[in-house]
């Protein structure tokens, strides 16, 4: 009997020692990914705000597309065997999910129909009723932006990727077989560098106290972020088969956060001073909402879900998760705005 509860407890502790090692592969992929995401959403939100320009910026519109589109092209290469599972996860979850914020989009939703965004003291509306207008312009370009992104990175995935036509699970073109090298190369290089780049993060905001904590503090929080939003979705996406509960729950938590991290950076005290006093700590603050409220919330992963969706369950689920978020952005960001200003 005991030999049999030793043999039996063998196999136990295997199990759950390849189980640590694949999420510790995961958490390493994700790790790499959400630093390299946020960067790319942050440039991206900076190269596209100058003066002159077609969408007035700061916007995170031009982030959500890219990473739309990336999503859109991953989920149209999946059934040709190019990524391996880890990988997918990586470039999905990791990159695109980092990439892409849905808290910063409905921020600026309620900033730009509330008039209250940083740049808006140059212009007013006619009147206040000009609001709902602002509110379904930035609402529906911001969507429909994202949806057609993603769509096109399928349909363009699908059209170039006849070259990568699979025989069986890993018999494939000469093509095929030098894109899974590449990709494996690049899931090999984020694998060695994943901790190592998280400590120059962490080292680069301690020393330097210039303007690159903008990007060093929101570096060091998205990590953090991005692992939250795929342990919500692990563990609470296949509880309601029609609604995915882990993503509405962490782009609902998110974008609550970022709003009080927006009222704690921009809000002011009744005497007309600001909240925050100290440098430092609104930079600690600003890279919260940039960093971990960035990388909590997603907009591919949240678009890509209403794709395979059926319509009327994706639009409960749209108009669920969009309401619910922008009725507590106006409960905290809001009334305090307009009670005190930001």
């Amino acid at each position: 009997m005991e030999s049999k509860e030793k043999l039996d407890a063998e196999p136990r502790k295997t199990r759950i020692g390849a189980q640590l090692r694949a999420e510790g592969e995961v958490v390493l992929q994700l790790l790499f990914f959400s630093i390299l995401g946020n960067y790319s959403r942050l440039g991206l939100v900076r190269l596209t705000d100058y003066r002159g320009s077609y969408v007035q910026g700061p916007t995170v519109l031009w982030a959500n597309l890219a990473a739309c589109f990336l999503m859109g092209a991953a989920q149209a290469l999946k059934p040709r065997d190019v990524f391996t599972p880890l990988f997918f996860t990586a470039v999905t979850t990791g990159y695109c999910g980092s990439v892409s914020s849905f808290s910063s989009f409905l921020v600026e939703v309620f900033e730009h129909a509330t008039n209250t965004a940083a740049d808006s003291g140059s212009h007013s509306f006619p009147n206040r009723a000009y609001g709902i207008m602002e509110f379904l312009s930035v609402l529906f370009v911001q969507l429909m932006v994202s949806m057609c992104s993603h769509l096109f990175g399928l349909c363009l995935a699908r059209e170039f990727s006849g070259s990568l036509e699979t025989s069986g699970s890993w018999e494939a073109s000469k093509n095929a077989r030098r894109v899974r090298k590449v990709l494996k190369l690049a899931e090999n290089i984020a694998r060695i560098l994943a901790v190592p780049v998280l400590i120059v993060q962490i080292v680069l905001a301690a020393v330097y106290t210039n303007g690159s904590r903008y990007w060093t503090f929101a570096a060091v929080f998205s990590f953090p972020g991005t692992l939250l939003r795929y342990v919500l979705a692990k563990y609470l996406n296949p509880r309601v088969k029609h609604f995915p509960l882990g993503t509405f729950a962490a782009n609902v938590f998110g974008t609550v956060l970022l709003a009080i991290f927006t009222l704690l950076s921009r809000g002011k005290l009744p005497d007309g001073s600001r909240i925050i006093k100290f440098t430092t700590t609104n930079d600690v603050v600003v890279g919260l909402g940039n960093g971990f409220c960035g990388c909590l919330t997603t907009i591919s992963t949240f678009i890509n879900e209403g794709h395979v969706l059926p319509l009327k369950k994706t639009l409960i689920y749209y108009f669920t998760s969009i309401a619910v978020s922008f009725c507590l952005i106006v409960v905290t960001l809001g009334s305090y705005a307009w009670t005190r200003g930001i």
